[in-house]
């Protein structure tokens, strides 16, 4: 004959489970009351009180280990620094050499104007009209029209001379040297100059 189990020694399924929930209830609950009576505050506040303030957050962020970042170093940023000071004095170069021949060109220009009108003047003129004659100088502007003065907008100016045969070591008289040098009183350093020869003509008397 088959025998039943004890219930006292065997308890009905689930009924363990439930005993030991219902304590650990009890038991917390004791200790809640426990604290609220002698002044401790609850767990989940003291949790959150031990959470840093924003300020001491800020704090810790600021003298605390920083995330390290990509970036460049100084021996980068002076090379990047000396390689773009030589590309723009390069480029300053050439633009400088580029404006100086564009400036010689002008002036080369306007200096074979002046001088080729000047010795069609001279050579169209009276033999003893212009022998013996002193230097003229006569201004021009940068188109090479004549003007009254250097203050009137002059930008070159023209110095004639003529010299005698006698001058030359020639003795004659029906000979003279004309000499014409044109300047830039902005540039120096430009100078154009014209030499020829005016002979008397066999209609000139002396």
């Amino acid at each position: 004959m088959k025998r039943e189990p004890d219930a006292g020694l065997f308890p009905a399924p689930g009924t363990l489970n439930q005993d030991r929930t219902d304590s650990f209830r009890r038991s917390a609950s004791a200790k809640v009351a426990n604290q609220r009576s002698a002044g401790v505050p609850p767990a989940w506040w003291r949790k959150r009180a031990r959470r840093p303030h924003s300020l001491q957050g800020a704090s810790l962020q600021l003298f605390g280990p920083r995330p390290r970042r990509a970036a460049f170093t100084l021996v980068e940023v002076v090379l990047a620094i000396g390689i773009a000071v030589f590309a723009v004095l390069g480029i300053f170069a050439l633009t400088q050499g580029g404006l100086r021949t564009f400036r010689d060109s002008l002036n080369e220009s306007v200096g074979v104007s002046i001088g080729q009108e000047m010795l069609s003047q001279y050579a169209l003129a009276d033999f003893k009209n212009i022998a013996g004659t002193p230097a003229t100088t006569n201004y021009y502007d940068n188109r090479g029209q004549s003007v009254d003065s250097p203050t009137n907008g002059a930008a070159y100016r023209s110095v004639a001379e003529i010299i005698p045969a006698a001058s030359l070591g020639l003795s004659t008289n029906n000979l003279v040297k004309l000499r014409i040098k044109i300047t830039n009183p902005n540039q120096p350093f430009w100078s154009k100059t014209f030499v020829s020869f005016i002979a008397r003509q066999g209609d000139d008397s002396p």
